[in-house]
């Protein structure tokens, strides 16, 4: 079951990787960088997404704690927003985003002795 779990968890950082890079060339399209590095810090968040999802897809304890942390700034993130509402639009939400980005923590501490060092093989077990 956590394999099960930790490899979900992989496909949806790697869409969410695929969803940023799409809006970003959508974004550069449309308002062109003024320099290379204008497009740094999207191309190395895509780049840490996707290495973290290769490494959820093989269950590596690095790659969860790297996604779980990364989750979890959002979600503090999240609460720094909804702790200032703005009257018309629903700040409530910010709190439902971050509960659930607290999940990938919660799943990591949990199934943590499940996940795999540097050293060890994967095994999945047969029918």
């Amino acid at each position: 079951m956590s394999i099960i779990i930790f490899q979900i968890m992989a496909g949806l950082v790697l869409v969410s990787a695929a969803l940023l890079l799409l809006g970003g060339i959508l974004t550069m399209v449309r308002y062109p960088p003024r320099s290379p590095w204008d497009a740094l810090p999207l191309t190395a968040l895509v780049a840490t997404l996707v290495v973290v999802g290769i490494g959820l897809f093989y269950l590596r304890k690095w790659a969860a704690l790297a996604a779980s942390v990364i989750a979890f700034y959002v979600a503090i993130w999240e609460i720094k927003a909804a702790l200032q509402p703005i009257p018309g639009y629903a700040s409530w939400l910010g709190f439902l985003f971050a509960i659930l980005l607290t999940v990938p923590s919660v799943l990591t501490g949990v199934y943590w002795r499940t996940l795999l060092g540097h050293n060890r093989q994967i095994q999945i077990p047969g029918p």
